[in-house]
């Protein structure tokens, strides 16, 4: 297998490939190794321990300099990766103490398939000056501070798992991600989970002080219902806050994520705080699952906009229903389902929604035949749901369109899959640790989206599955 890999780097890179290892390799640190490279250069790491923290210091504008580690269990670097150049590409490790930063100055460079195990301090930063960076794919587990710092700009978290506790270095505002300050920033089809408070920790799941612009939340699960009682996350899911005489917050859009457990509030606004008019601008908040204790606070913004969502609440429900409004300027609240009770809308639904199974810690939140919230919606700009399914007339409510059985055996599928869609696509047990069930492409299409979607609805199948296509190594 290791020859076989070796061999397929050098025949999709154009430069040269190095070896990096304990016996039979080019070098035996890292380092050196990714001191010498070069534009479409790799560094191929052997399994093993690697007792150093990696500097990327160089630029590539054509081909990506590739580092990859041979097993991503089995090849282990304590530092973790400094990245300050632009056009890395990073994949396959296991850090131990350090972190991964994208530094001032990084530009375009991906992280992809690292697994970040009980690091000191903050596990991921993204810095201010930092552009056009990902961290694809991987995980972060139980961090000594926060799980991730998003600053900069175009910089994107995606697709990767970051579960608590974190803080367990015992400082506070260990949250699960923080950002005081970012352009067109995205976090996208993430887990986010296990987030408790640890000693004074006060953790929130995302935490966002003043001055960013363009942050776009969407196709995340944010925390679980915990079978011992426990919140999670312990303060809120969403914590957001603009503060006088710092810059706004403009722009701020929420969509197709499921929200679930937590404490008393789901969204958090401490805005201006002695100043009521330093406002957050332009809020989106469209076709998110909230299946929470508490309501959703939304307060003192200007232009908000909140349609197409599911406010399923459990707790307390006549003193928080749903979500609470409160010195807006412009807003728009409507085509929201608010179950069991809740506020009035002229085209809102105050009635179950109907969720193929909505048990609190196994729960399937795709809508039954019978649901209310389908076709229940109006148009937000959207043309697919959080799995990539087509929207196709009125969309539902939530983040999950209704496909009928009959209309997925027409289907054909093979025409209609980028790994876009099928990545987005989940079944989970809420609050336990995700794994992957991989399906190759030739499997999937004899399966068919029927079969698929029969796998993702077992109740004993993996919490989250995801499809990869086999060549997923070229990306």
């Amino acid at each position: 297998m290791f020859f076989i890999l070796v061999l397929f780097l050098c025949s999709v890179c154009s430069g040269a490939t190095v070896i990096v290892g304990e016996k039979s390799a080019d070098f035996s640190t890292i380092q050196y190794a990714v001191n010498q490279m070069g534009a479409g250069d790799t560094v191929f790491v052997k399994e093993g321990y690697y007792d150093e923290r990696v500097q990327c210091t160089k630029n590539s504008s054509t081909d990506p300099m590739v580092i990859i580690g041979e097993d991503s269990s089995g090849t282990i670097i304590t530092g973790g990766f400094s990245v300050e150049g632009s056009g890395y590409y990073i994949k396959n490790f296991t850090i131990t103490k350090g972190n991964v930063e994208f530094e001032a100055g990084a530009d375009r460079n991906r992280v992809e398939s690292c697994f970040l195990d009980r690091v000191d301090g903050t596990a991921l930063y993204f810095r201010s000056g930092s552009s056009h960076n990902t961290f694809g794919k991987g995980k972060i587990y139980k961090p000594g501070n926060k799980g991730c710092e998003l600053f900069g700009s175009y910089n994107t978290l995606e697709y990767s798992t970051i579960q608590g506790p974190t803080g367990q270095d015992g400082r506070s505002d260990s949250d699960a991600i923080r950002s005081n300050g970012g352009d067109h920033n995205v976090i996208r089809g993430n887990h986010i989970f296990h987030i408790y408070q640890v000693g004074n920790s006060h953790a929130d799941i995302l935490q966002f002080w003043m001055g960013f612009t363009h942050l776009t939340i969407e196709d995340n699960i944010l925390g679980s219902w915990d079978p011992e009682g426990r919140y999670d996350p312990g303060n809120a899911h969403i914590m957001m806050a603009c503060i006088e005489g710092e810059p706004e917050v403009d722009t701020l859009i929420i969509r197709r994520n499921i929200i679930l457990g937590g404490s008393v509030r789901s969204f958090n606004v401490n805005n201006g705080q002695a100043d009521r008019d330093t406002r957050l601008r332009n809020v989106f908040i469209y076709n998110n699952l909230f299946y929470t204790r508490g309501y959703a606070e939304l307060e003192y913004m200007v232009n908000l906009e909140v349609k197409n969502n599911i406010f399923y609440c459990t707790n307390d429900i006549n003193e928080r229903p749903g979500y609470r409004l409160r010195g807006n300027v412009d807003e728009d609240v409507n085509y929201n389902c608010i179950y069991p009770a809740g506020h009035d809308e002229p085209d809102g639904i105050r009635r179950d929604p109907l969720f193929v199974d909505d048990n609190l810690y196994r729960g399937d939140f795709h809508l039954t035949a019978e649901s209310p919230c389908i076709d229940a919606g109006t148009r937000v700009g959207l043309e697919e749901d959080m799995e990539g399914a087509g929207i196709v007339n009125k969309p539902d409510i939530g983040p999950y369109e209704f496909v009928s059985e009959a209309t997925s055996a027409d289907t054909d599928m093979s025409s209609l899959l980028t790994i876009k869609k099928v990545t987005r696509g989940r079944s989970f047990v809420a609050g336990m640790e995700p794994r992957n069930l991989i399906v190759d492409a030739k499997t999937y299409d004899v399966l068919g989206r029927m079969m698929y979607t029969k796998l993702l609805n077992d109740k004993n199948m993996a919490p989250l599955i995801m499809y990869r296509m086999m060549t997923d190594i070229k990306k």
